[in-house]
């Protein structure tokens, strides 16, 4: 067994030894922030600050020999997202190391390790002001809107944006209270060279990932964001919602015809 490692130190002193047992003691810890198909630990560096870290899911072995052909996996990816991100002026959790875990030169899995932000996911505020603050519930969605819009035109694009992978903070306004962001969850984003910025077209599919439904007002998000753009016209804001409709449709689909297969195959397996 070897572990690759790759750090950014913010210390004088080195993190080998404690990276060189993470693994280990990840799995010795038991107290979870989060336990699903990834998961989040809070744990301390030698000199006492607080980091989190966080496990990714083993992948499946084509995507084992991908990541072992390519030197790219997950952590790898936000690790170094979180600094192209730094570079854009786009709050992210400052990353502190990764660690990657290979078996008989093949990789098997990885940890990232990055400083905790304290901000409320985008759900678990969207859930608290829907009903009881709906003026502040719209302030966080024009909020919203128009830092996805300015992230888009600096030429960042996150694949996976939903409610889960956005932290929330308040801060006074001038007339009114307003919000800023952090993203979380980066292993999944696109940068565009300056000279060749993301199309319309490609921001605006980059939206769909995000919900519609009772807790998130899609249609006045895509407004504010049409409006942030400076792109804000009736046809443009039906045919972005409506291709939400299309996209949620064809997912919908998708995923009914995984379970089919995947029901098939068990019957197939098991049968007697």
């Amino acid at each position: 067994m070897r572990h690759h490692i790759c750090y950014q130190q913010s210390s004088g002193y080195s993190l080998d030894p404690w990276l060189q047992q993470l693994p280990t003691t990840f799995s010795e810890q038991d107290e979870y922030l989060y336990r699903g198909r990834n998961e989040l630990k809070m744990m301390r560096l030698p000199e006492g600050s607080e980091v989190i870290v966080k496990h990714f899911h083993r992948p499946n072995m084509v995507q084992r020999l991908h990541s072992t052909r390519t030197h790219c996996n997950k952590a790898s990816r936000a690790f170094t997202n979180a600094d192209l991100l730094k570079r854009c002026g786009i709050d992210t959790p400052a990353p502190v190391a990764f660690v990657e875990e290979y078996r008989h030169c093949l990789f098997l899995q990885s940890w990232l390790v990055y400083h905790p932000d304290y901000g409320h996911t985008l759900s678990e505020l969207m859930e608290k002001l829907h009903d009881a603050n709906p003026c502040e519930y719209y302030q966080l969605m024009a909020d919203l809107a128009r830092f996805v819009a300015n992230m888009h035109t600096k030429g960042v694009v996150d694949l996976d944006m939903n409610p889960a992978n956005i932290l929330c903070h308040r801060f006074e306004g001038t007339e009114q209270q307003h919000f800023s962001f952090c993203l979380i969850d980066i292993n999944r984003m696109r940068f565009f060279p300056a000279d060749k910025l993301p199309s319309m077209s490609q921001c605006v599919e980059s939206l769909y990932s995000l919900p519609r439904n009772a807790l998130f007002d899609f249609d006045y998000f895509v407004a504010c964001y049409l409006t942030a753009r400076g792109v804000y016209s009736l046809a443009a804001f039906d045919e972005t919602v409506n291709g939400k409709r299309h996209h949620d449709t064809r997912r919908h689909r998708q995923r009914k015809t995984r379970h089919r297969l995947g029901w098939l195959y068990y019957k197939l397996l098991y049968r007697k």
